[in-house]
């Protein structure tokens, strides 16, 4: 999969659809043929940021490229239909009969933003109300569809070897292009580049079709895909693992950077906790539509009927081409460094306004506890560890051996696993809060954080190496920072809103490595 993204793309070479009446490539009379050759031979050049791009269409007839068997057994026809007539630049649609002019039912769809122009012959008046009426009515009511009436002429035609006539036929005067198609033609490919750029932006406004809409909720974000970007993301990235991974790398330069409770989801996405959702505008699921696209991607791959071979189908980055983002531990947090000062000022310079000590005898032993005071100071600091508290309690997915401080579990839920145990092996740690130190726990946090968080544990703190590879961070900056917010002298305070979180992710790899090294055993911890 590609690791960068544009921000920008050019279709430089833009689908066009080419319907009508059924199409005959030995007759030089066809009018689908006759605008075939005139719009593969068509070419406009569009400037944009001070660059010249050569825009060249792709005239599609979907008959060349598809025979009706081969869709039959292996995709659903009017899904492929669909898909083409919403991605293409423009539809061009010739109409001649009833059945023909029902096809612009097609077009008119809401999720279809394209052009498409009904050409229609200049005599029709004479077939009212059979094709007429209906004709003006449809595009009347529709935004994206205009008519080109053509001067025509009629035409009989004899097939089966001349015994059998269809008379009344329509084609193009001399057999050539008519001038109010060629006008048309020029208009719609000269209206400015910006018609043929491509920007993967996202949007909550349900009213905006034309950018990447999105939703969050607890399970994750869904996305609806409009179908051009959808037919880019397919052309480029393939399956629909990649266009997810993909479209990630686009959520969090865009949003993340706006919203940075977004990041949170972002990375939970990542590491699988939460689920990134996909849909289409298609009334078919979107592993349907993934599944039409690039069936009509690999055909145009292999077909060459037109001597059009679809690696001249192809799209131009612009502007600047991005890597994945990563985040500074401040971002990760979701704090900002004005709050994170804020709070270094308040706890280090004005400790004794936020914390007190208390000595407390708790089952026979003393223990020190810290608690926040009765001031602004510290409900300010309280308030900053829960935020805290919460975004830990998202971001990192504990080892299911670990019973203490955790939602929905209990000490009852621990001692149950050990129910039918003949042998029990009970170990405390002495002074447990205050043994785990500032300058470990940092590196406990990178730790999670890495490509492989495994290897990091295996490598920074059994080995006592300093190599640490980060997924999701950019910088380090910040680790540090918090954990001076969150202890005490150097050490994990008892009392304080964090500190069952940490000693939790403090002790996670090692009940992951116990539980590895002796699997034959029930290990828990409270």
């Amino acid at each position: 999969m590609m690791n960068r993204t544009p921000e920008e793309i050019i279709n430089l070479r833009p689908l066009v659809f080419l319907c009508g009446p059924l199409y005959d490539p030995a007759d030089k009379k066809d009018r689908r043929k006759i605008l075939r050759q005139y719009l593969t031979g068509f070419k406009t050049t569009l400037s944009y940021n001070g660059k010249d791009y050569v825009i060249e269409p792709f005239a599609l007839i979907i008959d060349k490229v598809f025979n009706t068997e081969d869709l039959e057994k292996h995709q659903n026809i009017a899904l492929i239909e669909e898909v083409i007539a919403a991605c293409a630049y423009k539809n061009y649609i010739f109409i001649d009969t009833m059945s023909t002019a029902l096809e612009l039912g097609l077009f008119a769809n809401s999720y279809s933003q394209n052009r498409t122009t009904a050409l229609l012959p200049k005599d029709y008046r004479l077939f009212k109300p059979a094709i007429g009426y209906f004709v003006e009515q449809t595009i009347k009511k529709s935004d994206n569809i205009t008519l080109c009436i053509y001067g025509n002429k009629r035409i009989n035609k004899f097939i089966e070897g001349g015994k059998r006539v269809i008379e009344n036929l329509v084609a193009f005067k001399s057999n050539q292009i008519p001038g109010e198609i060629e006008r048309d033609i020029k208009k719609d490919f000269s209206k400015g580049i910006e018609s043929f750029i491509l920007r993967i932006e996202f949007t909550t406004d349900i009213k905006d079709t034309e950018k990447i809409l999105y939703q969050v909720s607890a399970n994750g974000i869904g996305m609806v895909i409009p179908p051009r970007i959808l037919f880019y993301l397919v052309e480029t990235f393939g399956s629909i693992n990649n266009i997810k991974n993909a479209l990630l790398d686009y959520f969090e330069y865009y949003e993340c950077e706006k919203n940075k409770e977004l990041v949170i989801m972002s990375i939970l996405i990542r590491k699988e906790l939460c689920t990134l959702d996909l849909a289409s505008p298609f009334e078919y699921s979107i592993i349907d539509v993934i599944g039409s696209m690039s069936y009509f991607i690999e055909k145009l791959k292999t077909r060459v009927a037109f001597h059009q071979n679809y690696e001249r189908l192809r799209y131009a980055p612009i502007k600047r081409w991005r890597a994945r983002k990563r985040f500074s531990a401040y971002e990760l947090f979701g704090m900002d460094i004005m709050e994170m000062r804020q709070m270094q000022s308040l706890f280090g310079y004005n400790k004794k306004k936020s914390v007190i000590s208390k000595n407390l005898l708790i089952n026979g032993k003393k223990r020190k506890i810290k608690m926040y005071s009765c001031t602004s100071e510290g409900f300010a600091l309280r308030s900053f560890h829960l935020k805290l508290m919460k975004q830990l309690q998202k971001l990192i997915e504990l080892q299911p051996y670990s019973y203490a401080y955790r939602k929905d579990r209990s000490i009852f839920m621990c001692m149950n696993q050990h129910i039918d145990s003949k042998f029990f092996l009970k170990i405390d740690i002495k002074d447990f809060f205050n043994s785990i130190s500032k300058g470990k726990m940092n590196k406990i946090l990178k730790c999670h954080f890495c490509y492989d968080s495994k290897q990091a544990y295996e490598d920074n703190v059994i080995r006592r190496r300093s190599r640490y590879l980060g997924e999701y961070v950019k910088e380090w900056l910040g680790i540090k920072e918090i954990t001076d917010i969150c202890f005490v002298n150097g050490r994990l305070a008892l009392g304080m809103v964090t500190s069952p979180i940490l000693s939790n992710i403090y002790m996670d790899f090692f009940d992951e490595r116990f539980h590895d090294n002796y699997p034959g055993l029930i290990y828990t911890r409270y």
